[in-house]
């Protein structure tokens, strides 16, 4: 029998219901233009705005909202700059302190229903100062979150000092920082943002991460929709021996945070580890440059936490670089140049990307007399997790610098051309990679110094204690460059434990590139598990039966064809849709997997590879085209 409501019960439902009432009544919209505007105790009315964003944000309370219309706007001076106090002091385009607060711009004045079709506001912070920096120093009490709209921030920097700790000398988030905040970004453009480490004298120098924007702390969730990063920078400084890293041209997350969205793109950002005069070495560390597009729950934050996460779709990660810094005897890493996760035993991270195009970056190991490799053209994973899911990864590359001269010399080489997936510690770490396309990438070695043979998977390389699952793939026309290096499609590297790779329902094509050189590479105790699928056009399928080679379970299961009937491999189209003739067609009897990597339904016996063939879903063609309102071009996947 239901139980009757107490009138205690009674009593607090209805006064929450009037506080919730009264705090939506309250809110209030105020209204900012720079040109018809001005500053004062009045204005943020329709009839008189305030000039500056910032002017109407110190006048608003949580929960209010801000309209802005379209037009440049830039600092408006420390004494309205709530983020120049001690503590903070950090000056800011735009500083939201311990509230909450909703800006929307693209608005034309004095029409403030509705935006402007392609108007964007434009924060500038002229290359003087950090554009946006959202910070809650209480959470406990004031929680603090963003919204923004129709905003493009550009010309953001931030630099650390030339001495003092890991927190003084090093800088994040050139063009919005938040610092356990909630962020809510819909139509926002990053562009030309810099964040920048300290040169300092001491042994190192500062990190850079984020040009384009950071996220960091467990209050940081956030919300990413038709978003743009394009043309920002993350650079490590100098040091006396050894330059900082570099972080997440683009964005990166550490610390906790958590990022979902949809229509997003990384193009043109850059990753730049610090140089020194010194060695470039510190016990082991060097001035590495992780993730030229993003960097996800990176461990070199200072406190030695990661742990962070990533679930975005309708993701472009085009021409980004991430490049190591260089040290007059040792170059620096490169990890990922498209994207770099990371995490820890106990703060593991991972990073999930669906309907996604990754191609044309490159990860660049740092030049000197001991010249660094460069692992994951594309993507790069260390102790993290990853999920691609209908995702083209093509024409990305992992290339080694450049050595000295003479005896002692090393040559960069590189693992991973499109991918390098590695776990070395006892993280968790799950790796799947499902209706996906892996093309046209490569391992390039340095261009001087002595060669040490190692290095490969022009495709994939998966390196240590670790299991990935791949179905419905297809590999085709990966390269490696150099006879020294080994796995033109795959490579499984065990060290410093043996991996173990299933492989089910695949197609592995066309990597005929290097004399002598097989697609698939397990070196001694690794383990390919092969599970129905598709060789052809390889100059050598396996290094089976070789000696030291590992382990291949299956491979009566993979048919042998001349050719795969792709639509149109290779540049400039890379379509590896397949065509009416395939011998992929109706192979793939016992899969589960429902949709190919278009988004199409699969057959009711489904073809091996990434694709079905019939006609291509409209998915990614629709992808970015309804953003209009925000000045985004259409966007397509060929």
């Amino acid at each position: 029998m239901k139980q009757p409501t107490s009138q205690a019960t009674l009593r607090l439902v209805f006064a929450s219901t009037v506080l919730l009432w009264s705090a939506q009544a309250l809110a209030i919209e105020r209204y900012v233009d720079v040109v018809n505007g001005g500053d004062g105790p009045g204005c943020g009315s329709t009839a008189s705005p305030c000039a500056t964003i910032q002017y109407a944000v110190n006048l608003s309370a949580s929960g209010d909202e801000v309209r802005v219309a379209e037009g440049t706007y830039v600092y408006a001076g420390a004494s309205v700059d709530p983020c120049v106090v001690p503590g903070i002091d950090s000056p800011t385009v735009l500083c939201v302190l311990d509230k909450e607060v909703t800006i929307r711009g693209g608005y034309s004045s004095p029409n403030w229903t509705g935006r402007k079709a392609g108007a964007l506001t434009i924060i500038d912070a002229q290359s003087l100062r950090r554009g946006v920096y959202a910070v809650d120093t209480s959470p406990a009490t004031t929680p603090t979150s963003l919204t923004l709209e129709g905003v493009k921030i550009r010309n953001g920097r931030v630099e650390g000092a030339s001495s003092g700790d890991f927190f003084a000398v090093s800088a994040y988030g050139g063009g919005l920082l938040a610092h356990n905040a909630a962020v809510e970004l819909r139509g926002v453009v990053f562009e030309n943002n810099q964040a920048v480490g300290g040169t300092t004298t001491q042994q190192y120098g500062g990190d850079g991460g984020g040009g384009g924007a950071w996220f960091r702390g467990v209050l940081a969730a956030v919300s990413l929709e038709f978003v743009t990063f394009f043309s920002n920078d993350a650079y490590g400084g100098n040091g006396a021996e050894r330059g900082g890293y570099a972080l997440g041209g683009g964005f990166g997350a550490c610390c906790g945070a958590s990022l979902t969205g949809e229509n997003i793109r990384v193009e043109g950002n850059t990753a730049l580890g610090g140089g020194s005069s010194g060695a470039g070495d510190v016990t082991g560390a060097r001035a590495d440059g992780l993730g030229g597009g993003v960097a996800m729950g990176t461990a070199y934050n200072g406190d030695g936490t990661g742990g962070s996460t990533c679930e975005l779709s309708l993701i472009s990660i085009i021409d980004n670089v991430a490049q190591g810094g260089a040290g007059a005897t040792y170059g620096a890493y490169a990890f990922g140049g498209g994207l770099f996760a990371e995490g820890l035993a106990l703060d593991p991270t991972s990073v999930t990307l669906r309907d996604a195009t990754i191609s044309g970056n490159n990860a660049l190991g740092g030049s000197s007399f001991k010249a660094a490799p460069a692992f994951g053209g594309g993507v790069a994973t260390a102790e993290a997790s990853l999920l691609l899911e209908r995702a083209e990864v093509t024409n990305n590359r992992a290339t080694g610098g450049d050595g000295g001269v003479g005896p002692g010399s090393d040559r960069g080489t590189g693992l991973g051309g499109g991918i390098h997936v590695q776990r070395l510690s006892t993280a968790s770490v799950s790796v799947t990679l499902r209706n996906t396309v892996v093309a046209d990438n490569s391992v390039e070695s340095g261009a001087s110094g002595d060669f040490y043979p190692g290095g490969g998977g022009g495709g994939l390389s998966a390196q240590g204690n670790i299991n990935p699952l791949l179905e419905h793939v297809t590999f085709a026309r990966n390269q490696i460059d150099h006879p020294g290096l080994i796995g033109l499609a795959l490579l499984l590297v065990a060290f410093p434990a043996p991996p173990t790779l299933d492989l089910k329902y695949a197609v592995v094509a066309d990597h005929d590139t290097i004399s002598g050189k097989s697609a698939l590479f397990a070196q001694s105790g690794s383990v390919f598990n092969l599970d129905t699928g598709l060789f052809a056009g390889n100059f050598d399928d396996t290094n089976n039966g070789d000696p030291g080679a590992g382990t291949y379970t299956g491979l009566g299961s993979f048919l042998n064809f001349a050719s795969a009937g792709f639509v149109d491999p290779g540049p400039p189209s890379f379509d590896y849709h397949v065509a009416s003739n395939s011998e992929s067609i109706d192979r793939g009897t016992g899969s589960a997997v429902t949709l190919d990597f278009d988004g199409q339904a699969r057959d009711l016996i489904p073809d091996l590879g990434a694709d079905e063939v019939g006609l291509a879903s409209a998915l990614f063609a629709d992808g970015f085209e309804s953003s209009g309102v925000w000045g985004w071009s259409s966007y397509s996947r060929h």
